[in-house]
């Protein structure tokens, strides 16, 4: 049968809650208390990055979903509609058909 592991302590979370209670004390004092604590070496560095880590997700704030993007403007029928009247005034399908071919050229240019 497998050994039981012993319940794991979270080492960011102590350092979290000491500088919380301690506000005064830099990572070099802190590192001192948590080493005692965890009988482990802790260096202040690895104290900078758990409290920098912390105060950077503190000032994320929780991570919500964006906006969606807007819809497209009217519905495609009322534009085919808009499309159709268009092409009306203008000559027919043929003549805007051939207009927007002599338009399409020029922005190639």
């Amino acid at each position: 049968m497998a050994k039981k592991t012993a319940e794991r302590v979270n080492k960011s979370e102590i350092i979290r809650n000491l500088a919380a209670a301690n506000a005064g004390l830099g990572p070099k004092d802190l590192a001192g208390i948590v080493s005692k604590q965890l009988k482990q070496a802790i260096t202040p560095m690895y104290i900078s990055t758990v409290l920098s880590n912390a105060k950077k997700k503190a000032a994320n704030g929780p991570t919500t979903p964006g906006r969606r993007g807007r819809k497209p403007a009217g519905s495609g029928q009322a534009n085919l509609l808009t499309v159709a009247t268009f092409a009306k005034e203008n000559g027919g399908i043929g003549a805007v058909r051939s207009a927007l071919d002599t338009l399409d050229q020029l922005a190639a240019v």
